[in-house]
């Protein structure tokens, strides 16, 4: 890709008009622009508009070659195709009409408190002692962008069973412990801290009885 972007960041797309050796042509011209993108939700071009249709042109003014648009993306994806054109004519520019492509990828935004969560690989499991569940922190950023990067400090933590080990980070945006059951028929409140603050969204886990293996009779009480 040619650049990265983070998602719900303001940059700017970046137009320069060079020569045919690269050379900045430092002219001052207005120009009819029109810029596409296959991003799903994009800001910036047109003030109103917020849901990545950017077709359409608009006249824009070049300033010594160079030309800034602000724009946001909102949704983090691999591959991002930015395509602009331009049309214009001066004396000091001698171009019709041009285009040109830019890859980029958009990477999530920082984590969110509120929007990353806890999960588990199942709702329960046998209450033996011995018994396992796999838990997992997934970090989300404010516009609902899973994170595929590690890096945070996160731990996991339970009320019921025991936790294995320590938070290992998965390097992906997750983070992961083991929950080992106990012999009690509970249910374990499983919860994340996400630099040292409580996720809101956390998850349970039920010690439920296994199969039955024996047999007792009693008389009156």
């Amino acid at each position: 890709k040619d650049t990265v972007w983070t998602a719900a960041v303001e940059d700017s797309l970046r137009f320069t008009l060079t020569d045919a050796y690269g050379n900045i042509a430092p002219v001052d011209t207005t120009a009819s622009l029109k810029i596409e993108t296959t991003a799903d939700n994009i800001a910036g071009y047109y003030p109103s508009h917020d849901d990545g249709d950017l077709d359409g042109r608009e006249t824009r003014s070049f300033t010594a070659g160079k030309l800034n648009v602000p724009a946001t993306f909102y949704k983090a994806e691999d591959s991002v195709q930015v395509w602009a054109s331009f049309y214009g004519f001066n004396s000091n520019f001698n171009a019709g009409f041009l285009s040109d492509t830019l890859w980029l990828a958009v990477e999530p935004g920082v984590a969110s408190l509120d929007s990353s969560f806890v999960s588990v690989a199942a709702d329960s499991i046998t209450a033996d002692g011995a018994a396992t569940v796999l838990v997992t922190a997934q970090l989300v950023d404010s516009l609902g962008n899973y994170l595929n990067k590690g890096g945070a400090n996160v731990v996991l933590n339970t009320d019921q069973g025991t936790l294995l080990d320590k938070t290992t980070d998965q390097d992906d945006g997750t983070y992961t412990r083991t929950l080992r059951s106990t012999t009690s028929l509970v249910t374990a409140n499983v919860t994340g801290l996400l630099e040292g603050r409580l996720m809101p969204q956390d998850a349970r886990v039920k010690f439920v009885a296994g199969p039955a293996n024996y047999f007792t009779v009693a008389g009156p009480d």
